[in-house]
């Protein structure tokens, strides 16, 4: 066993570093850094943007202790007062040189940025063509009582762009899968039922009409600020959510202006 006086060297140094620790946690408390501190979504309304307005706002931010900000571009909300003048563009170079001195100006202050990857909600643009906008799918159920005859137009939901899936006519009472009637193959090529080419004869009674159909086109951008307004995008789409881009990329191939190098490209 060693003697006291041969440990107590290591003893200092233990507590000098345990004191120092406690200093340093004691100052991360007092003092939290950046991303330690509370963020805010910085709404953009209508991208009705000045430089010395944004600075002053980043200012105003700082000083209450906010480490982040998220930049969320939207429309302006209608019961407000509208400002006089019009909102940039979104993505336009206009709109892009203020996003460039919102980030410059926050990291300046030690602040950390994030941006939104598009605008409004949901995320979408005039660039979402037709087969990349967000899709639905809808079961509507009609009564049908035989044997009336059923010929004529299928009863659809209501909206335009609708592909139909499926169709099956099933007997109120069913009581099994076999007595459901699979109505697609007896479809014209202007959407009529013929009855007659079925190979099941129907019986009188109560029947339930079962219509599938798939949508797209169905959704826009809500409150989108000016130039983010369109067609609502289909986030399952792979090929979409990369062209709608996320923070630097811009939701197309080649966005007017570029963020570059303020705001890293996003990588997948």
């Amino acid at each position: 066993m060693k003697p006291l006086y041969r440990l107590l060297p290591w003893m200092i140094a233990g507590a000098a570093s345990l004191l120092q620790a406690q200093e340093a946690l004691y100052e991360g408390f007092r003092c939290p850094p950046a991303e330690a501190r509370p963020f805010v979504r910085w709404w953009w309304n209508g991208n009705h943007l000045e430089a010395s307005e944004l600075v002053r706002q980043l200012d105003v931010l700082h000083s209450a202790g906010v480490g982040g900000i998220e930049i969320n571009p939207v429309a302006m909300p209608l019961v407000d007062r509208q400002p006089s003048g019009e909102g940039l563009t979104w993505l336009s170079p206009e709109w892009n040189g203020m996003l460039g001195l919102a980030i410059t100006e926050a990291r300046k202050r030690g602040m950390i940025v994030d941006l939104l990857a598009g605008t409004g909600w949901p995320f979408g643009g005039p660039f979402i063509q037709p087969e990349e906008s967000l899709q639905r799918v809808q079961c509507t159920v009609t009564q049908v009582l035989l044997p009336a005859r059923l010929e004529g137009a299928i009863p659809m939901p209501g909206g335009p762009h609708r592909e139909l899936l499926q169709l099956r006519l099933v007997p109120r009472h069913a009581t099994a899968i076999e007595q459901v009637l699979d109505l697609m193959p007896v479809l014209d090529a202007e959407g009529q039922i013929r009855f007659g080419q079925l190979k099941t004869r129907l019986r009188g009674g109560e029947y339930l009409l079962y219509a599938v159909t798939l949508q797209n086109q169905f959704r826009q951008v809500g409150q989108g600020a000016p130039g983010g307004t369109g067609l609502a995008l289909d986030h399952y789409n792979v090929s979409t959510d990369a062209r709608s881009g996320c923070a630097g990329g811009g939701p197309t191939p080649t966005p007017p202006g570029t963020l570059s190098p303020k705001v890293p490209t996003c990588s997948r």
